[in-house]
Formats: structure tokens, sequence, C-alpha cells
């Protein structure tokens, strides 16, 4: 059986905002189109006290905001920093550290917990790999489609309670693949 989708940690109203419960705090990342490099900000805080800016690229189609995320002690914000010569360059921070810089990524994207545990997919010499619970899994795909919108939305990952579901493609070669806890697929 394939686990649940997380519940939404999307709160009403505008701007666009995610909160999460951290040790009895509240973080919160919000969409601002406040003075960035780039054009518009997305700003972390943790019980209403800014902890957290970072870019938010040009005006786009695609939600700058991806979504927040906790596991153990840490939180994680995913964000989609889209530049006119790259719409997708999807960024993960943890604590406030971007795992891009980090590691030297060329984008990363798609951060969930498989049981409890954070996995994400990353680009990296024109491969996309993924990681899970701070080991490399080496998928070895030349993409795994994401951010997409509209009808295309279909091919974006799927993210489970216990399982990730995603197509991935090598010389334009389609893949299904399932990645998940034990005994997720039993």
């Amino acid at each position: 059986e394939i686990s649940a989708p997380f519940p939404s940690r999307q709160l009403e109203g505008m701007p666009l905002r995610y909160a999460v419960p951290l040790n009895g705090d509240t973080i919160v990342a919000a969409q601002y189109a406040q003075a960035c490099e780039n054009g518009n900000c997305i700003t972390v805080t943790r019980n209403d006290k800014e902890i957290f800016r970072t870019d938010a690229g040009e005006i786009s189609p695609i939600n700058p905001l991806q979504n927040l995320w906790t596991y153990d002690d840490h939180w994680v914000l995913e964000t989609n920093l889209f530049l006119a010569d790259t719409p997708f360059n999807g960024q993960i921070f943890v604590d406030g550290v971007s795992l891009n810089q980090e590691y030297e990524y060329d984008e990363a994207f798609n951060f969930q917990t498989i049981n409890g545990q954070p996995f994400y997919f990353y680009r990296h010499n024109g491969k996309v790999d993924a990681q899970f619970d701070g080991q490399k899994i080496p998928l070895g795909y030349d993409d795994v489609p994401h951010y997409l919108c509209c009808s295309d939305s279909g091919l974006n990952p799927r993210a489970r309670q216990n399982a990730v579901l995603f197509f991935g493609t090598i010389d334009e070669t389609w893949y299904f693949i399932r990645i998940g806890a034990p005994a997720v697929f039993e």
C-alpha cells in the first residue's frame, strides 16, 4: 500500500504562506513582493521574528515558495529561483543553509521526508540523483520533471508519507519509479 499524502501546510489568504511547528515554536515561510536582487523575496519567521530571507527570482507562473518542512530539530525551505535563463532552479535550505551551495548542486528539489528522514532530488554534472537521510542514491537520470503546471503537473513527483513516486528519463526513455520505506510496496 502506498501511504497517504502529507497534509497541507499552506495558510489561507495572501501572500502564499506555509507554517510548521518546531519544538513548540511556529515557523512560517512567506512569499513577498519585497525588493531582493532578482525581484521578490521569501522570508522565514520563527514566532513572528524573521530568521531567514532569500531571493525568490523574477515574476513567474511557477510559485517561488514551494514548501516548508521540519524533521528532527530542523526546518527546511524549498524554493524555485526563477531566472530568465533557468526557469527551473530548485533551492533547498536547511536551517537557512543552502544545500545547493554546500554540495555544489546545480539544483535541489522536491524535498520531503520518508519515515521522518529527509529525502530530495538534486542535479549535479548533468544527472539527477537523490539523497536520503544523508546518503546519496545514484539514480543517474537525465531529468526528473518537477515544478510543472497545468496538465503537465501529473509528471511532477508525488510525495507520500512513506514514499515518493516519480518519472525519470534516460536518453529520451521514460521510467516510472517508486522509492519507499521498507514494506510500503509489499
